[in-house]
């Protein structure tokens, strides 16, 4: 990664009458990432497809060994280092080998979201696997628990395997945090009879309360299409590919309750709506069709008012060939699959309006691997932080965002050297690091009684010399060649 700043040159023009300067600005640019929590760094998804964002800039993975169609899932630990990877039917570890128990899971590699795993909390060794099955009589949603204790750090699913929450089920799952930022909320969409409800379960220290609150839906046909939920935890979309509809809702995170749907129709067919992802700021619908041979990806502004004017500001922002699902990035872009093709789209400025959110058909090459229709899904974190200026002796500037009321903040820069500067609550905080290398800064969030930790590895850099070679006179009409 450069360094900020820019840097200038002078080459000199003699003539008899006259000297002329001409300049060279070197303009090096800095990313500014907002990074979640580093348990989604490490993707696997599609035809042994795979990206590595650890270090800011994305890396295809070549070496995965898993063929997913649909649902995927991976996690990795608080460091991005890979622990393991599913479709929903196998669990392969990060020797891309499936771990000894973890083949016979009940998901699918077919249904939409066939898994999604989440840290028990109040472990940093025990992981659920939440499965679920294809649209019609199917397995239903099961957990199975891998504990990263067994085969040597590699991990194993234990005896706690395909537990059995409720049957039947839909394609759709997502995971959102409870308000007191430790428990999580584990929601699906059931569809029994004509009829359609929203099951939310909440996952503690003590276990799954396998009693869900549940919310009406409407009635819908089956399940496929994405189910997700907005990085401030306050609302919940679903896609309904089936209906050709979407509809969003508000989520209270405190009691799991689902209310207040808006639905947005008008999708194209056969196909229609498939994949749904928020903006980094929860302030920004995106929407994905399945449709071929074009499929759309929409836009919706849901600061714009009224549910009649959030429904009319929507924005067709790019389109592709046959698409699937979209997800949010560590690098806090938005990507989307392209089935059958060896790139991914990029949203690249998720946070704007409109055509300036900047969709790139051909955003990510996957090295010669072949996206299907899926890409893993996450919970989304509850603080994060950025941050610029990398370069040895700049002032490093760093902020944090949360949709909690924080009520204080620790950060650690991973610099003794620096004595009591390694150490600052302040919210907007500046660091100039002592030397260059790794550094593994955290941040600690209090609020209420309890805290969230989010960490992330960066890299000062050496200060970047720029040679352009010796003064050079030169006479009017003369040609330089730099």
């Amino acid at each position: 990664m450069s360094c900020g700043g820019s840097y200038t040159g002078y080459v000199s023009s003699n003539t008899e009458k006259h000297m002329k300067i001409v300049t060279f600005i070197f303009i090096l640019f800095i990313q500014n990432c907002l990074f979640a929590q580093n348990e989604g760094n490490i993707w696997y998804f599609g035809d042994n497809a795979g990206i590595d964002f650890n270090g800011g800039t994305p890396v295809a993975l070549t070496n995965g060994s898993m063929y997913a169609y649909e649902g995927c899932a991976s996690i990795c630990d608080n460091t991005g280092s890979l622990l393991f990877y599913t479709d929903g039917s196998n669990v392969w570890n990060s020797n891309h080998t499936i771990m000894p128990n973890g083949s016979g899971l009940m998901g699918s590699f077919t249904s939409s979201q066939s898994a999604i795993i989440v840290k028990k909390p109040g472990s940093n060794t025990i992981y659920y696997v939440f499965t679920i099955s294809g649209a019609g009589p199917n397995n239903g949603l099961r957990y199975s628990e891998v504990d990263m204790n067994l085969q040597s750090g590699l991990g194993d699913v234990n005896s706690n395997k395909n537990i059995l929450i409720v049957t039947p089920s839909g394609e759709k799952i997502t995971a959102i945090k409870h308000q007191n930022n430790t428990d999580y909320w584990i929601i699906t969409q059931i569809h029994l009879f004509g009829s359609t409800t929203f099951h939310s379960y909440l996952l503690t220290s003590t276990g799954l309360n396998m009693i869900p609150v549940i919310s009406i839906g409407s009635n819908i046909f089956n399940t496929i299409g994405y189910l997700k939920g907005s990085a401030d935890g306050n609302r919940i979309a679903v896609a309904n590919r089936s209906m050709d509809n979407v509809e969003l809702f508000d989520f209270d995170n405190t009691t799991g309750l689902l209310s207040n749907v808006i639905t947005f129709n008008n999708f194209s067919f056969p196909g229609g709506a498939y994949g749904i992802e928020f903006s980094p700021n929860s302030n920004l619908l995106y929407v994905s069709e399945e449709s071929t041979p074009v499929s759309n990806i929409y836009q919706y502004n849901l600061l714009a008012g009224s549910a009649t004017a959030i429904i009319n500001s929507r924005t067709t922002i790019g389109s592709s060939g046959s698409g699937g699902a979209i997800q949010l990035a560590p690098d806090n872009k938005i990507y989307h699959a392209r089935v059958q093709e060896d790139f991914l789209g990029v949203i690249n400025d998720p946070n704007s309006l409109g055509i300036s959110c900047n969709y790139i058909a051909n955003g990510f090459f996957l090295a010669g691997k072949i996206s299907k229709f899926g890409l893993p899904s996450f919970y989304s974190s509850i603080a994060s932080f950025t941050y610029a200026n990398f370069c040895f002796g700049d002032s490093s500037i760093f902020a944090f965002s949360s949709y909690l009321s924080v009520d204080s903040v620790l950060w650690n820069f991973d610099d003794p050297n620096s004595g009591v500067n390694n150490i600052s609550s302040d919210t907007t905080p500046v660091h100039i690091f002592t030397d260059t290398g790794t550094f593994i800064v955290s941040l600690v969030t209090y609020f209420g009684g309890n805290s969230d930790t989010s960490t992330n590895t960066i890299f000062i850099n050496p200060i970047p010399i720029v040679d352009l070679g010796n003064d050079t006179t030169f006479c009017q009409g003369e040609t330089l060649i730099l």
